[in-house]
């Protein structure tokens, strides 16, 4: 097994049989110069501007940003949240503590120690006047004397902050006194770590190593923290330390960490996975990190500004290689849902955007931002991540979202699928539907990259019902046809002749759609059928299966009477939410169109994200907080390790069995969002941690 990507966008790669087995290189073609994955470490930047000008030093860690003075470091925490719910924005949520040294000498002076290769750059906006360019990056900062005869030196371990506490002989450990200013509560835990509450997130102070350097020996010397109430103020949290040579140095060492590493510096979230040529991985998501890893030669190597932007990153088959890692954004906010690659090396990728700025390429269908709150983009991204090939704008007056992206087989066309409340969605003529029929409607978009403006607009069309209908994803045949799963709550959903089921059955259903985009109007509906129970039911991910000339689905349900398939693998549902996958034939052959279905889950929620076809075993990747979900005896983890872990689980295609089932995460949240297979079977998955201890392998 390997893991791919060491940000909290963690990238897997599987073979989910009785056994694992790391994928298979196919080749290793030019590698770009960039960042070793595992090698990014904190960097302290003397502040020029960055921030306020009673702040020294600056470094952005992992989750977190710290600014440094004399005598305290503020931690800046930041968490993004991206949006499932059509018509939500990504939501910024922030919070700042104090670690003040209490009695602290203010006049202490600052060393920056250890120069790093390389300069740091920010270049924010489009005035180049307000850039800052060139700022000596250091691999660690000294405050000499804050209390009489002890230093204080901060520096990084990997991503996490790490800081000594340096007495000299003379000095007094005792002096050493901590206050968390902004904290809702410190505590000693039971493992000896610190934890500092703050914002519904809990800091870790790990439980101090203390030692003594004799030579090239280090000896240890004991030492635990002491959290000491203070009246009308914070709690102080100090060290007792055991008696030591109190004629050598004594180094006092806890180290910081904060669950949200990802990506860069901030959140960093990995949405879609795809596998390109030499079994190469690609991964499309967003990211708040203005230090995102990017690769030398990058499209755009700068954070682009807004609270989101887009990334776009290549990897080698083993992880252990960055062929290319580039931002795509602007002074807006954008979010990558999807991405396919061709088979020569060029990424596809789909979102949206909340601003004008987005880049785009001249003669695209669309060069002019629509309006309304988000614009659906589709782009076009070359072998090494340098050039943008085509980038279009796709929406009309109110707000769009492209969730899905595929390649169609008619030339080098590509598609789109996702929802809108536009009035004025662009349409084809002789589409299937002409206008928006309800509040929200699946749409479906075929473009011909060719630089022709509004002539690459091949075929466009809206979906729905007189409610609320979403396309959440799209698989598309080798005759074409575009297979559309979504969410929808309309009683008048567009049915086909004698579909699975005709009628809307709870108060949110899902939906199989398959469509043949050839201009005959209505007669261009092949196949469309609800799947769902009584209650709450939403479809997530859909792929079409060749050999049984079916699609595979998954979702979630909260139903009780979801419709499975005698023989199920799981008859009934098990929890709150259980993930379901079903194998259904657009047919219009009635019930017999199901041919198979059922539950996957335990006692808490399960939803499944994404689904790939095995040729013909179904792969899912999805999230689960359930203790008891079924995993099988090789599991390469059988147990929940967190708060929410995700799964991986490959059936039989009666869906009866499952050939191999595992939960994959750390201590903390761990979802799992995208799935794709190479040639081999080599399971390759994407998704976000918040796991210090999500498991990797070496070398990644």
């Amino acid at each position: 097994m390997s893991t791919l990507l060491q940000w909290a966008v963690a990238v897997v790669a599987l073979h989910l049989g009785a056994t694992l087995a790391p994928a298979t290189p196919g080749g290793t073609p030019r590698t770009l110069p960039g960042p070793s994955l595992s090698s990014l470490a904190i960097a302290f930047e003397p502040n020029r501007g960055q921030t306020d000008p009673s702040v020294t030093y600056l470094a952005r860690g992992a989750g977190y940003t710290i600014f440094l003075r004399p005598t305290d470091a503020t931690i800046s925490l930041v968490r993004l949240t991206i949006p499932d719910s059509f018509g939500d924005k990504p939501k910024l949520h922030s919070a700042a503590i104090r670690m003040s040294l209490a009695g602290a000498r203010s006049s202490a002076r600052a060393e920056a120690l250890k120069p790093l290769t390389g300069r740091i750059h920010h270049l924010m906006g489009n005035d180049r006047a307000k850039w800052l360019t060139n700022i000596q990056p250091y691999a660690s900062v000294r405050f000499r004397e804050v209390y009489r005869s002890v230093d204080v030196v901060y520096y990084g371990n990997g991503r996490r902050l790490q800081y000594d506490f340096v007495v000299r002989p003379g000095g007094n450990p005792r002096q050493i006194r901590l206050r968390f200013d902004g904290a809702d509560g410190v505590r000693k835990l039971s493992n000896g770590d610190l934890g500092v509450r703050i914002g519904g997130t809990e800091l870790r102070f790990t439980k101090p190593v203390a030692y003594q350097q004799y030579g090239h020996q280090r000896r240890p010397v004991g030492a635990e923290w002491v959290v000491r109430s203070t009246k009308g103020g914070p709690a102080v949290a100090a060290f007792r330390v055991a008696r030591y040579d109190r004629s050598r140095l004594l180094v006092i060492d806890p180290l910081l960490w904060y669950s949200t590493y990802l990506g860069g510096s901030n959140h960093d979230d990995g949405r879609d996975i795809a596998v390109g040529p030499l079994n190469d991985v690609f991964v499309t998501g967003a990211t708040v990190s203005i230090d995102f890893p990017v690769s030398l030669g990058a499209f755009q190597p700068f954070f682009a500004g807004g609270n989101v932007d887009v990334f776009v990153t290549r990897l080698d088959s083993s992880g252990s290689a960055l062929r290319y890692s580039t931002y795509i954004g602007s002074q807006g906010d954008e979010i990558g849902h999807s991405i396919v690659v061709d088979p020569g090396g060029l990424a596809h990728v789909c979102g949206w955007t909340t601003n004008g700025a987005f880049p785009v390429t001249p003669w695209a269908y669309d060069i002019i931002y629509n309006g309304g709150t988000h614009d659906s983009f589709a782009l076009i991204l070359d072998p090494v991540g340098a050039n943008l090939l085509y980038s279009t704008f796709i929406g009309g007056g109110g707000h769009d979202e492209a969730r899905e992206i595929r390649l169609t087989g008619r030339g080098n066309a590509f598609a789109v699928a996702g929802a809108t409340d536009s009035q004025n969605y662009p349409v084809t003529p002789n589409c299937f539907g002409p206008g928006l029929s309800g509040n929200i409607d699946a749409v479906y978009t075929e473009i011909l990259p060719q630089g022709q403006g509004g002539a690459d607009l091949l075929y466009s069309t809206y979906i729905g019902g007189e409610a609320n209908d979403l396309g959440e994803c799209m698989s598309i045949d080798l005759m074409g046809r575009a297979h559309i799963g979504g969410i929808t709550d309309s009683f008048g959903f567009p049915i086909s002749a004698l579909p699975f089921q005709p009628a809307l059955a709870g108060g949110v259903d899902g939906f199989v759609f398959t469509l043949n985009p050839i201009g005959l109007g209505p007669a261009d509906m092949v196949y469309s059928s609800y799947l769902g129970g009584t209650d709450y039911d939403e479809l997530h991910g859909i792929v079409w299966d060749g050999t049984h000339q079916s699609c595979f689905v998954t979702g979630m349900t909260k139903s009780f009477d979801f419709p499975v398939v005698a023989g199920a693998m799981q008859p009934n549902n098990a929890g709150s939410a259980d993930a379901f996958v079903s194998l259904i034939r657009p047919a219009n052959g009635g019930v017999t169109d199901l041919l198979a279905s059922t539950y996957v889950g335990g006692s808490g929620y399960d939803t499944g994200n994404d689904i790939a076809d095995g040729g013909p075993e179904p792969y899912v990747i999805g999230t689960t907080d359930s203790a008891n979900f079924p995993v099988t005896s090789t599991a390469i983890q059988p147990n929940l390790a967190g708060s929410n872990d995700a799964f991986v689980i490959r059936l039989v295609p009666l869906l009866n069995f499952p050939i191999y089932s595992t939960y994959w995460g750390g201590e903390a949240d761990d979802r799992g969002w995208g799935i794709e297979l190479d040639n081999d079977a080599n399971a390759y998955l994407c998704g976000t941690t918040a796991s210090i201890a999500f498991p990797v392998t070496s070398g990644c």
